[in-house]
């Protein structure tokens, strides 16, 4: 059984840190069996790269301005990226982080 956390921050309230924390400790989590996945992120050196927004706005319907960093990709083309990394690395725990995640248009779109 795979196990999901959503960090789900609010705004100004630590979430860079803890996002900044995971992507630079990305590969010693792995070890542990945990994946905070690079599909749905920017890069390390953007100054989204620690953070899953893309999956998030991809995520509702509703959104409809430019993704952040990178080509347009539906919801289940990074959902199934996050998928094929969580198996490549043989993670039982995944981690998403996203301010965007709280956004209440969100919760009810999928």
């Amino acid at each position: 059984m795979v196990t999901v956390i959503l960090h789900v921050g609010l705004s100004k309230s630590g979430s860079t840190t803890i996002q900044q924390t995971l992507a630079r400790n990305a590969d010693w989590l792995v070890g542990q069996g945990v994946l905070y996945p690079k599909a749905g992120r920017g890069t390390r050196s953007a100054p989204t790269g620690g953070v899953h927004h893309r999956f998030f706005r991809r995520a509702s319907y509703t959104y409809e301005g430019p993704d952040l960093k990178g080509p347009p990709v539906t919801f289940e083309e990074i959902a199934r990226q996050v998928e094929d990394e969580r198996e490549q690395a043989g993670a039982e725990t995944v981690i998403l982080s996203s301010e965007y995640a709280w956004n209440p248009p969100l919760l009810d779109k999928r």
